[in-house]
């Protein structure tokens, strides 16, 4: 069994990357020895992994991160505040890990975000010789959420995205829509060592029934995830508006879960929707399956005016539960490709009308009228993943 080194400092922090990494660990935990280098933080993990723990005590150094992003501005953002808190004290402590016993595992994976996390990956390889495949669950210069201005931080962006990729033995996305950028941006027809691993599921989720919903009156539509300038509730809003002058909407009801958008909020109250909307606010994790259990549908938005090149960690939610979707995004990018791909309903931002037309067609003829593949979820399998990891590994190890 071959052995894995771990680097992810945010392995022990709640939100949807440590959730979807942790699936993964899950996947390939019965092929390799895995042990975790990563920092203290609240979760606790479902997984049962060897662990290290980079400083006994975190806290010192964050302090040292928190003054360098004060004080340097933008330019602790190159890649972020990360790599002055925690990357010297990780460096520390894999070199007495590794010190005369740097044979003791046979290759090294790092994830992002944090982007600095693969500098140590870098270091691990020139230092120890050690094979690095280098995970992005977020992109880098492609990253809409890198909202600097700055023309060195953009220059140094590009510069070092540029030198992991030289310097890593794999690069490995999350979708195909991010993968053909960098090929096209790095690679030029060679021989690529850019490869897709999507989210996946537990053999838990996959095993676990999924009973249809009940009988009811109620149709309801349901929205998890973030509401914004950019990527809000608008159109839906006014779709349900539209269709309420056609027809009896007293059946729909839409729950929206994620933080409450005052503008969407605005609307639905100047459209007089108070009772077709209910804006849930905030919902722990384990609160959610009871909504996706009693949805009829579902919807994801994406910002009209840029190319989704994230994998919408809420779409594997919602294929494990075989409802429709309804997808608010531009035509091409991450959504988009996953949802047509799996059957579901694709509508360009501002297309009021087609929105209509799905609530209309959810109203009156009901979820399963809609054709989709229900068995879609079952690409994103533990075994399905374990297998594309295993053909990389086995194509670094091997050089």
């Amino acid at each position: 069994m071959l052995r894995c080194l771990v680097i992810y400092p945010n392995f022990l922090y709640e939100n949807p990357t440590c959730r979807q990494f942790e699936r993964f660990l899950f996947a390939i935990q019965d092929r390799y020895d895995l042990t975790l280098v990563t920092r203290h933080g609240p979760r606790n993990p479902a997984i049962d992994i060897k662990t290290v723990f980079i400083t006994e005590k975190d806290r010192n150094w964050s302090y040292w991160g928190e003054f360098v992003k004060n004080h340097l501005g933008g330019l602790a953002q190159i890649p972020d505040e990360v790599r002055w808190s925690m990357n010297i004290p990780t460096r520390w402590t894999l070199n007495r890990l590794l010190k005369n016993q740097a044979g003791k595992y046979d290759f090294v994976m790092t994830l992002s975000f944090p982007l600095s996390c693969h500098f140590v990956g870098a270091y691990l390889k020139k230092t120890f010789r050690l094979p690095w495949v280098a995970l992005f669950y977020d992109p880098w210069t492609d990253n809409p959420h890198r909202s600097s201005t700055n023309r060195f931080v953009k220059r140094m962006d590009a510069c070092l995205e540029r030198a992991v990729y030289s310097s890593a033995d794999a690069i490995v996305h999350d979708n195909e829509t991010i993968v053909n950028i960098w090929r096209n941006r790095y690679e030029k027809g060679e021989t690529s060592k850019i490869a897709v691993i999507p989210f996946c599921y537990t053999d838990e989720m996959i095993q676990r029934p999924i009973a249809p919903s009940p009988g009811k009156e109620t149709v309801v539509v349901s929205y998890i995830g973030l509401s914004n300038e950019g990527r809000n509730l608008h159109d839906l809003i006014l779709a349900v508006e539209d269709l309420s002058k056609e027809m009896d909407i007293s059946r729909l009801k839409v729950f929206v879960i994620g933080n409450r958008f005052d503008p969407d909020q605005q609307l639905c109250r100047s459209k007089s929707l108070d009772n077709t909307f209910s804006f849930e606010g905030y919902l722990p994790y384990s609160q959610l399956p009871s909504y996706y259990q009693s949805s009829d549908a579902f919807v994801v938005v994406d910002h009209p005016g840029q190319l989704n090149v994230h994998f919408p960690s809420k779409l594997m939610d919602y294929f494990l539960y075989q409802k429709p979707i309804l997808g608010i995004t531009p035509t091409v990018g991450a959504t988009a490709t996953l949802l047509r791909e799996a059957g579901h309903t694709v509508v360009k931002n501002g297309d009021v009308g087609a929105v209509k037309e799905f609530l209309a067609h959810l109203l009156k003829e009901g979820a399963r009228s809609f054709h989709f593949d229900k068995d879609y979820y079952r690409r994103f399998s533990p075994q399905n993943i374990a297998a594309s990891f295993d053909g990389i590994i086995k194509g670094i190890i091997s050089k």
